[in-house]
């Protein structure tokens, strides 16, 4: 059964999570909620861990004592680059070690529903851990994260220590080893809560924040929902494919050593009043809700048996022309005067004006991102102007 986000967050409204907690502050959820420990039960982990090509060395990682146990000790082949062998890995569990398996929304159908609707309703790249252990083990020390993340504690419980500090806005994680561990103790500050989360309660932590668990009685199974969105650095990178369509932008760059750098202090002074103005441009917006709509995407699912021919398009692209600007994109009928505003769209027309046929088939699957009313509105404008003709499908 596929969990909604008030489903995720329960008994937190949404509108709340969002004014009041996102990148602000951790929330217990401290409401149980059946649906959200049925994400991934023991039963279904083991089925998961069971899909054998699935596991290795980068995905499938075990510590003893906050250490890494190293591959060649678990994982089949002289330099541990095979499989993960089960019954390697059960031996070290039953010695105490803690098993973290990544990526879990590769093998769990569960815990990949759950990626997508955090994924679309955040508009945020988002992956899933898995952490067993056992009682009285602690597979990490103190430390933060570079993401926000949601942790859903599925089996038995663990006790989890909140810490007053928090690092500003971390973009990636630190190095492992001694000298890091010794950074965050100094780091950390002082305990600000203890809680224990059971069975169907989850734990919101935003980035940053400092923290360390430990399974507390019995088994713990509990999934780490890593949620990344879009940051200012990102930006940049976005900002840059629409000032490509600025010839400004594409100008070179007088040499520093000319007229004692004058004439290159010009034209940076003259580009940051036009960067400035691209950042707010409509072809940024469009780009960032581009990017956001990719990150948030999940792959599509199989409805077998139930299957259909695909509908082919004969695509005319003479009858059109793609403008793309720092104002946005549209695409401009060749007679008529008739204009279609493509917003996020751009890379979709892009795409389909490329080919000579084209299914709706392989537009959806190629950029779904988008959802199916705007791929509609863009394929209608295309057969109102003769871009598109429909094939014949028998």
């Amino acid at each position: 059964m596929a969990l909604s986000f008030n489903d995720l967050l329960a008994p937190l409204k949404p509108d709340r999570f969002f004014s009041d907690v996102q990148d602000m502050q951790p929330v217990h959820l401290s409401e149980a909620a059946p649906a959200r420990s049925e994400i991934l039960s023991w039963a279904s982990f083991n089925r998961a861990l069971e899909a054998l090509p699935v596991w290795n060395r980068s995905n499938l990682r075990l510590f003893m004592d906050q250490r890494p146990v190293l591959p060649p000790f678990y994982c089949n082949g002289p330099d541990g680059s095979g499989r993960a062998d089960p019954a390697k890995v059960m031996s070290f569990l039953g010695m105490g070690a803690s098993v973290i398996a990544a990526q879990m929304e590769d093998a769990s159908p569960g815990v990949r529903a759950v990626v997508k609707t955090l994924g679309e309703t955040l508009g945020a790249k988002v992956s899933a851990n898995v952490y067993c252990s056992f009682q009285g083990v602690q597979a990490f020390g103190s430390h933060y994260d570079p993401t926000d993340v949601l942790v859903v504690q599925t089996e038995g419980e663990k006790r989890w220590r909140i810490y007053q500090g928090r690092a500003q806005h971390p973009s990636e994680a630190l190095p492992p080893g001694d000298a890091t561990a010794r950074y965050y103790e100094a780091n950390k500050g002082g305990l600000a809560q203890e809680l224990t989360l059971r069975s169907g309660e989850a734990l919101y932590l935003p980035r940053g924040q400092y923290h360390d668990a430990l399974a507390m009685s019995g088994p713990s199974l509990h999934v780490t929902f890593s949620i990344e969105p879009l940051t200012g650095l990102d930006l940049f990178d976005l900002a840059k494919e629409v000032a490509r369509h600025d010839p400004e932008f594409r100008k070179w760059i007088p040499d520093h050593r000319l007229q004692g750098g004058a004439p290159t202090s010009e034209v940076l002074s003259r580009l940051a009043g036009k960067a400035a103005s691209l950042i707010q441009a409509a072809g940024v917006r469009n780009a960032v809700e581009r990017a956001q709509l990719k990150r948030g995407e999940q792959p599509g699912g199989y409805d077998l048996p139930a299957v259909r021919p695909p509908q082919w398009y004969q695509v005319n692209a003479a009858r059109v022309r793609l403008v793309r600007t720092i104002d946005g994109d549209r695409l401009e009928a060749g007679t008529g005067g008739q204009t279609h505003d493509l917003g996020a769209a751009g890379d979709a027309a892009a795409f389909l004006l490329q080919n000579q046929t084209i299914s709706w088939e392989g537009l959806s699957a190629e950029h779904g991102y988008l959802g199916q009313e705007r791929l509609k509105g863009l394929v209608e404008f295309l057969l109102s102007v003769g871009a598109l003709v429909k094939a014949r499908t028998d």
